[in-house]
């Protein structure tokens, strides 16, 4: 009786935690992102940073400013960054509501969310 209920608790956990991921929405098309993410200011924690129509983002991370360079590229969105690491990486990008799940080296690196206030 116990174990049963122990599966079922953990079941239905699982089943949540599923529905809850599948609620992210892939944003697989330039005119989407530029309606969905370009021109807000995103979040994380107190980190910000804002992907601008004319091809730049500007922000501040780690107490530092963070500017860089960005287009869509092949169904996801590239960026170099020009401080901080100036590295580049072409990322996946998914929406849910005012959060935007993003993946690094194109859907199979580190993931994080930003958050739109």
């Amino acid at each position: 009786m116990i174990k049963n209920t122990i599966v079922t608790i953990f079941g239905a956990s699982f089943l949540a935690v599923s529905a809850h991921a599948a609620e992210y929405e892939l944003i697989t098309t330039k005119a989407d992102f530029d309606s969905l993410v370009v021109g807000k200011k995103l979040y994380i924690d107190d980190n910000h940073v804002t992907i601008r129509k004319n091809g730049s983002i500007k922000g501040k991370f780690g107490g530092k400013q963070l500017k860089g360079a960005w287009e869509w590229r092949d169904g996801a969105w590239c960026r170099t960054l020009t401080t901080h690491s100036n590295n580049s990486d072409c990322q996946q990008w998914e929406v849910n509501g005012n959060q935007f799940r993003v993946t690094r080296e194109r859907g199979k690196g580190k993931q994080f969310i930003y958050v739109t206030k």
